[in-house]
């Protein structure tokens, strides 16, 4: 198992969920996060697992996005091919969780939740007055968290 990073200085997470402009490709850390965080293609309906998806950046890299988790969703290549060659729209909802939210050419909103909520459980394990965490496990990756 891979440690995302120690500590992880409260309020913020860690630079290995961001990498920003400097790098396209993401890092192993962060793999490993959305994953977790994913498990499947994130196009409404599509059930193909992770590990048969690409890393799609939301916010198109070309166009001044970064990579980052919280935009950053699994697509697999079928979806992703659709995503950028069709009328398809997808965002991030503001919960910087994982949910995104796609819109059809004919109109509408489906809105997909990630298997995991990652920043959800993190924050809440490391919101406890005082806490001092060390080695927890989170979807199988060991975090070091101080509170």
């Amino acid at each position: 198992a891979s440690s995302l990073c120690s500590p992880i200085p409260k309020p913020a997470l860690c630079s290995l969920l961001s990498v920003g402009r400097k790098n396209y490709r993401v890092a192993q850390d962060l793999k490993n996060w959305l994953q977790i965080r994913d498990a499947t293609c994130r196009f409404p309906g599509c059930s193909r697992h992770a590990s048969h998806c690409d890393f799609d950046h939301t916010e198109d890299w070309a166009f001044d996005g970064q990579t980052r988790q919280d935009i950053l969703a699994h697509l697999c290549p079928s979806h992703h091919r659709l995503k950028h060659n069709s009328a398809w729209q997808v965002s991030h909802a503001d919960s910087h969780d994982g949910d995104t939210e796609w819109v059809p050419p004919s109109g509408g909103r489906y809105t997909t939740e990630p298997e995991t909520r990652m920043l959800a459980q993190l924050l809440t394990r490391v919101s406890t007055p005082g806490a001092r965490l060390s080695g927890v496990w989170l979807g199988g990756v060991r975090l070091s968290v101080v509170g």
